[in-house]
C-alpha cells in the first residue's frame, strides 16, 4: 500500500515554517493592559508535512508570560483548514478553529460557549502578522493582540 501524500492544501502551509520574531501589540482587555511584548513564534512541518507544529512565546521582562502550542492541518473531508489551540491559559483543546486561506492570509474562526474569537496569518513582504480577535458580547470582533515578525 503507498502512503498517502500531503495535497497542494497542505503543501500552502509550509510558507508559514521558520522560527519568526517580532513584537505583539496586546491591547487593553479583561485580561490585560495595553503593551508592546516581544514575541518568538516558531513553526515547523510535522508527520510527514501533513500538520505544521507551532510553538507560540510573548515575553515580558525576559519570561514567558503568554505562551501557546498549535497544531494546523488541513480536513480534506470538510476543505478547510484546522488549528487544535493549547496555551497556559488553559484554552479548551477540544474547540477546533476551522479556516480557510484568502490570497495570503489564513484565517481560523472559533466558536466557544459564551464568545467568538477569530485569528489571522498573513504574509506581507517577509513579514508574518499575526491578528487575534474576540467578539464576547455578540457586538463585533475588537482586536486583542497585533503581531508582526519576521524570520529569524
Amino acid at each position: 500500500m503507498e502512503m498517502p501524500k500531503p495535497t497542494d492544501a497542505h503543501k500552502k502551509l509550509e510558507q508559514l515554517v521558520g522560527t519568526w520574531a517580532g513584537d505583539d501589540k496586546v491591547f487593553a482587555s479583561q485580561w490585560s493592559t495595553e503593551s508592546l511584548k516581544p514575541t518568538v513564534c516558531d513553526v515547523r512541518s510535522a508527520l510527514d508535512g501533513f500538520f505544521l507544529l507551532m510553538e507560540y512565546a510573548e515575553h515580558t521582562d525576559g519570561k514567558v508570560t503568554y505562551g501557546g502550542h498549535g497544531v494546523i492541518g488541513y480536513d480534506a473531508k470538510n476543505s478547510c483548514y484546522t488549528m487544535h489551540w493549547f496555551d497556559n491559559w488553559g484554552t479548551p483543546p477540544s474547540n477546533v478553529g476551522r479556516g480557510q486561506w484568502v490570497g495570503d492570509t489564513l484565517t481560523f474562526d472559533w466558536q466557544y460557549p459564551d464568545h467568538k474569537s477569530r485569528v489571522t496569518y498573513t504574509l506581507d513582504g517577509g513579514e508574518l502578522i499575526q491578528r487575534v480577535e474576540m467578539d464576547m458580547d455578540g457586538k463585533g470582533f475588537k482586536p486583542v493582540i497585533e503581531g508582526k515578525y519576521k524570520k529569524a
